[in-house]
């Protein structure tokens, strides 16, 4: 792929910019477009451009120009993930966008703002934290079957008109790369409720299984959404040449392999396409795509048949199931998870007053449940419990339908109209939620996208005079703050910096992050720790300073990724280094250069790769001697390329101070 070598930039027209890229033998102009989203009408009094990915930030890969400046941008970094725009006004960052992705060549033949063959890199460029009704959008519908392609598509297939209205048989195409949102001329051969949706090759979906007309399907239909979309032959669905039917299945796709897994559902459904509860299933199944074609095999059973649940991936490939009903029509109260390789578990219960619906999961393995109840509740290792609404929780009502739930990029939640920050060491969380000035849904899709970006689809009213009444618009599209992975530096001496779990057991002060700690058997890493909200890195340099208070107490430093992939090396004292795999399976390595250390100032550097780890102090010369350092396996995290977490953890009754963070990227 050609590289970007030089941006001419002009403000206030953002979709002015221009990148040269330069290739082999000559330099390509590639236009940098603008998706405007909602409240843009002021002019901005700066503009800065950043090139973002696991690097140091500079090296002429940044730019900030005033009004009517024009610039350039060094070559664009072959490891480079993403374009940054911020429209400033003053020191205020007024509006924000982030490219999809780096593919140039996305966008060709696509939007008309280009001329045949010319390349682009699109920004989705809106308020932060705002979410601006899609142009375009059909008639309001919910439960939406709804997917990411691989090509800036996003496709809405079926769903009902409203909470109990007819199944829908439209095909919605929403093109990331132009804005345009249309319904396909040609439609579903019959309504469809309870199906999935997944990507194929190009700009191809298919839709699974499902429910028409009182029968459940054996079968997957190709969709193509490329010129005016085309709907293909259905083809049958079996699993070692037995057919495979499933209707109202948790689907979720797997950040490790890409496979898709299907989990319980029902094989029978009432004439409005409602599953019959004792027709559940505890099946699983696996579904991946080999040369444009659906190929399936058994997943793990579950531990109780389950139709109509959420399930979501961690980074490290462990899932979760929550919500739903078992075979008697009850609500099902247990949490499910299953680590690579493994059986279902159910990790923890939900009291029989609450039906659970929305599922959310943090790095750390903190797993946030909304109840139809309207309260928000927590489960960790090291505890569980209702999220206060007086701080890190919004305030929900009851919902007569499930309200999803979505951890975004930076480790906010989205959940009925609200952002928050669940396990901010912040003296008041509460300052951290953000109410968008529209109407909550249920029964909707929360779908994040390559840009960080999430479409918010369908839905109905949960309460109120208009409850179960379709949601106006039907198609929102949220910009959050750029606060990802990539896209900067947390402020290090604010509370809201960390995700502590269990929440309320850190708390930043003048002195630093204290994180109290609880009593646990030897053997493990610490139940209470705490991480950087939102930053990953591999290459990275990060000093520190460590105390206890408390006998007995032990002070972590921890590196992880997704829930249960973890470093762990316990300092100030007998200095051990445990490594755990995403599996749930313990190990102690032997890498530490001492058998103790008291040293309480320390500096940890990860290679850009991730896999050596060293543990170093300044002795009186200024020069750092190492106490730990760590060659790992190729096994230690299941997406390298993913970057890693950083924190520490508290493991005993008393408590671990943290201060003096400084953090680099290598």
């Amino acid at each position: 792929m050609p590289r970007p070598q030089a941006a001419l930039l002009s403000l206030p027209v953002i979709a002015a910019l221009v990148v040269a890229l330069a290739s082999c033998a000559e330099e390509l102009p590639v236009r940098v477009l603008a998706l405007r989203g909602c409240e843009l009408d002021q002019t901005f009094s700066g503009l800065r451009v950043q090139v973002v990915g696991d690097f140091p930030a500079g090296g002429g890969q940044a730019l900030l120009l005033g009004p009517d400046e024009a610039g350039s941008l060094a070559e664009l970094r072959e490891d480079a993930q993403g374009l940054t725009v911020e429209g400033l006004f003053g020191a205020s960052v007024s509006a924000v966008g982030r490219s999809y992705g780096v593919d140039v060549g996305l966008a060709r033949g696509r939007a008309d703002a280009l001329e045949d063959g010319q390349a682009a890199l699109v920004v989705y460029f809106s308020p932060p934290d705002t979410a601006c009704a899609a142009e375009g959008a059909p008639t309001g519908r919910s439960e939406v079957a709804i997917a990411e392609g691989r090509r800036g598509d996003v496709l809405l297939a079926g769903g009902r008109a409203g909470l109990d209205g007819p199944a829908i048989d439209e095909l919605v195409h929403v093109d990331l790369l132009t804005g345009e949102v249309r319904v396909l001329e040609q439609r579903l051969p019959a309504a469809r409720v309870g199906a999935a949706l997944l990507p194929l090759v190009g700009r191809r979906f298919a839709l699974i299984s499902g429910a028409e007309s009182g029968a459940v399907f054996s079968s997957w239909t190709p969709i193509e959404v490329a010129g005016e979309g085309q709907v293909g032959e259905a083809r049958g669905l079996a699993i070692h040449g037995e057919p495979m039917a499933t209707a109202y299945a948790a689907s979720a796709t797997s950040p490790v392999d890409g496979r898709t897994l299907l989990v319980g559902g029902c094989t029978s459904v009432t004439g409005d396409d409602r599953c019959v509860p004792a027709s559940a299933l505890l099946s699983t199944a696996w579904v991946d795509v080999e040369d444009g074609e659906l190929a399936l095999d058994h997943g793990p059973a579950l531990a109780a048949p389950r139709f109509g649940a959420t399930l979501r991936f961690s980074a490290d490939g462990v899932a979760y199931l929550v919500g739903g009903y078992d075979a008697e029509g009850a609500p099902a109260l247990g949490l499910e998870r299953v680590v690579p390789g493994g059986a279902w578990e159910t990790v923890h219960t939900l009291p029989e007053d609450l039906e659970p619906e929305g599922l959310a999961v943090l790095a750390g393995e903190l797993v946030l449940i909304s109840t139809l109840e309207g309260t928000l509740r927590y489960w960790s290792p090291g505890g569980s419990g209702v999220l206060s609404s007086d701080a890190w929780a919004p305030a929900l009502g009851p919902s007569v339908a499930p309200r999803p739930m979505l951890a975004l990029p930076g480790e906010r939640v989205i959940a009925d109209g609200w952002l928050f920050a669940p396990g901010s060491a912040a003296a008041d969380p509460s300052d951290e939620r953000v109410r968008f000035e529209l109407p909550g849904r249920a029964d909707a899709a929360l779908l994040p996208l390559l840009d960080g970006s999430v479409l918010i689809a369908g839905g109905v009213h949960g309460s109120g005079e208009a409850v179960g009444e379709v949601v106006e618009p039907s198609l929102l599209r949220l910009r959050p703050a750029l606060d990802g992975p990539d896209e900067g530096h947390p402020d290090l001496g604010s509370g809201a910096a960390f995700v502590v779990s269990p929440p309320g057991a850190g708390l930043m002060g003048a002195d630093g992050l204290r994180l109290d700690g609880l009593a646990q058997p030897s053997g493990g890493l610490p139940l209470v720790h705490g991480h950087l909200r939102g930053f990953r890195s591999a290459g990275v340099r990060l000093d520190f300073s460590l105390s206890t208070e408390g006998a007995g107490t032990r002070a972590w430093l921890l590196v992880s990724q997704g829930s249960l992939a973890s470093v762990g090396v316990s300092l100030l004292g007998e200095l051990v280094v445990r490594q755990r795999l995403a599996d749930g399976s313990l190990r102690d390595l032997d890498c530490a250069a001492a058998q103790s250390s008291s040293a309480s100032s320390l500096v940890l550097e990860i290679d850009d790769e991730g896999r050596r780890l060293i543990v170093s102090t300044e002795d009186g010369r200024g020069e750092l001697q190492r106490l730990v350092d760590c060659e790992l396996g190729e096994d230690a995290w299941p997406q390298p390329e993913a970057g890693l977490a950083l924190g520490f953890g508290a493991q005993g009754t008393g408590s671990v101070r943290v201060s003096n963070l400084r953090l680099a990227r290598l």
